[in-house]
């Protein structure tokens, strides 16, 4: 048997109403105050203020709107580090295989930090973010092929202009 948990980050509040349609199919909605946005560094509090403000405001919407139990993860509890939410979720559901489930964060050190927190009997689907024009198979297949020597951003927004 398996559980399935979808998390959402700062920078992922998409109101596509196929995304939040869909969300309804998971077990699990975490909204999470992660380290990265929230902690690393000493960032600007109008930053943090509009972090959190937009996410209490999709954390209403989710749950007035389309009836979602989101689960909530401020930034100065533990388990807003990823590996320890990762972990403790894991630890709560033993008998039970999760998938993880997110948009493609972007960010290579929130997709490191996941990949390494999901132990081998979990799974972690990273979904196609709708944040950007193209897609990274798209990317892959027109512009960074691997039979190209060089790249050069005049010719890619040549593409893309033409795209």
């Amino acid at each position: 048997m398996s559980k399935s948990v979808f998390l959402v980050f700062p920078h992922q509040l998409f109101y596509q109403e196929d995304h939040l349609n869909s969300l309804l199919d998971y077990d699990q909605v975490f909204l999470i105050e992660n380290h990265l946005f929230f902690r690393q560094y000493k960032f600007h509090k109008q930053k943090l203020v509009f972090h959190r403000a937009t996410m209490k405001a999709y954390q209403q919407m989710l749950s007035e709107s389309y009836g979602i139990t989101v689960n909530y993860i401020e930034a100065h509890q533990e388990n807003a580090s990823i590996g320890i939410f990762i972990k403790q979720l894991e630890n709560l559901h033993k008998k039970e295989k999760l998938i993880f489930t997110c948009f493609d964060p972007v960010d290579n050190w929130l997709e490191k930090r996941l990949r390494n927190a999901v132990d081998s009997l979990n799974e972690l689907l990273l979904l196609e973010s709708p944040m950007f024009l193209n897609t990274t198979t798209s990317l892959k297949e027109n512009f960074f092929k691997p039979t190209k020597k060089s790249f050069f951003q005049t010719t890619f927004y040549k593409q893309q202009r033409k795209k």
